[in-house]
């Protein structure tokens, strides 16, 4: 291994437990224009090397439809969380231009597309002066429910005013079945104005949570000591003045790792390139 030059990434992993507690190590050797991945099986202190992941048995053939929900303005860190999963599609990998064939073969094309409510207009407000333009109303065909995969709900202010029928658009989504939403801060007001939460785990923003439990009663709060949770199809995550607005990356971190849409070489060195998902679930 006198090639190696650098590790990108440990990971701890059910077959690993199963020798001696070890972790899954994600490794890049650069010898030549190709870079070649091994990974290794740290067992009582002792790294074994083993031969190169085949990697090929994971590719992922599925187009993965991503819609951000931003029906007004919101915290621009939380609508662009959704680059951490951004960074797993084909089109990205294969443009960094550093990434191993099997890497950008194994990764899913993947749109995102932001959409809100048709009186926000062609533009789409965030916070520090920032505007994104609109891809899609949620009137439109192409994004209607079940035709999108996920649906990542990023922060507005709490009073902010939604379209009923931007509610249940959301809510439809949800109730396939199939579709993940992803709540990130503050947007776990909408989700549970659009019904979702109800009954369900949560986090939301730490600082926010009795108001979220005054005004929503049946939410399941957990935003006091879990930076994020899953509860069958809806994830959310905590931030605010006392929990931290980045936790919305650690959300997208854990949900990548879930292996629903990215198969696990991939979620771990990307995650380990942007420097994201080594904090714990809860605080």
């Amino acid at each position: 291994m006198d090639a190696l030059i650098r590790v990108v990434s440990d990971v701890r992993t059910p077959e690993a437990n199963q020798t001696n507690g070890g972790r899954l190590r994600y490794a890049y050797q650069f010898p030549k224009d190709e870079p070649i991945m091994a990974s290794s099986i740290l067992v009582s202190g002792r790294e074994e090397w083993q031969k190169p992941i085949d990697s090929m048995t994971a590719i992922m053939s599925k187009h993965v439809r991503i819609g951000v929900f931003v029906p007004n303005m919101v915290q621009a860190l939380d609508c662009v969380t959704v680059d951490v999963l951004g960074s797993m599609s084909k089109e990205y990998v294969g443009a960094v231009g550093i990434m191993p064939p099997h890497i950008i073969a194994m990764a899913p094309s993947t749109t995102i597309s932001y959409i809100t409510q048709p009186s926000t207009g062609d533009h789409i407000p965030l916070s520090s002066g920032l505007l994104i333009k609109t891809s899609n109303f949620y009137t439109d065909e192409e994004v209607a429910p079940g035709k999108l995969d996920i649906v990542v709900v990023p922060g507005p202010d709490p009073a902010a005013k939604i379209d009923e029928a931007g509610l249940q658009w959301l809510k439809a989504h949800f109730d396939t079945g199939k579709v993940d939403i992803l709540s990130v801060c503050t947007g776990l007001y909408v989700c549970a104005a659009a019904g979702i939460a109800d009954g369900r785990l949560a986090s939301g923003p730490r600082d926010f949570q009795e108001d979220l439990r005054a005004r929503y009663p049946k939410i399941k709060l957990v935003g006091g000591k879990q930076r994020w949770v899953q509860d069958g199809n809806f994830w959310s995550s905590g931030d605010g003045v006392l929990g931290g607005v980045t936790n919305g990356n650690d959300l997208m971190a854990a949900y990548a790792r879930s292996g629903k849409y990215w198969p696990q070489e991939l979620v771990e060195l990307i995650l380990a390139l942007v420097d994201v998902g080594d904090r714990e679930g809860s605080f």
